[in-house]
């Protein structure tokens, strides 16, 4: 739908100031900008948010469910592994922590840091979560 210009709205008998706002809504709902000028892109980044976080939790699940079998199954393991059986709990808490930080900063206006911050540090996380599955993993394999 193209927009008329205000003399022509004004010409055909209309509102002006009906014109402009029905233009900010058109701009506004169309994702293009917000009132401060900054790009929307809250319904861009949301589903980004979701597959890193749900990576996070896949690799840190099969990372702990490898090692409650490692733990079970071989007699004597390192230190190291009975203390990574130990918090392993506690390592569902990063994407969690992760997932609430990268939603305000992609919601809020004054975020402390950006959302390509936020998107890195999660990519961080979910490298990190395979890194713990593939020690667990490779662990096992040395074991067996």
């Amino acid at each position: 739908m193209d927009f008329v210009t205000p003399t022509e709205w004004q010409r055909l008998g209309g509102d002006l100031k009906l014109n402009f706002m029905f233009k900010d809504w058109r701009r506004l709902s169309a994702g293009k900008s917000r009132e401060n000028g900054r790009a929307d892109s809250s319904s861009r980044l949301e589903p980004q948010i979701k597959v890193i976080a749900l990576t996070q939790f896949a690799f840190l699940t099969l990372g702990i469910a490898t090692l409650k079998i490692l733990i079970h199954s071989v007699t004597s393991v390192s230190p190291f592994i009975r203390w990574l059986d130990g918090v392993s709990l506690w390592l569902f808490s990063t994407p969690v922590i992760w997932s609430v930080y990268a939603t305000i900063v992609v919601r809020r206006d004054n975020a402390p840091l950006s959302t390509f911050v936020a998107r890195i540090i999660g990519i961080m996380l979910a490298v990190l979560s395979f890194l713990f599955l593939a020690a667990v993993v490779f662990y096992l394999s040395a074991k067996l």
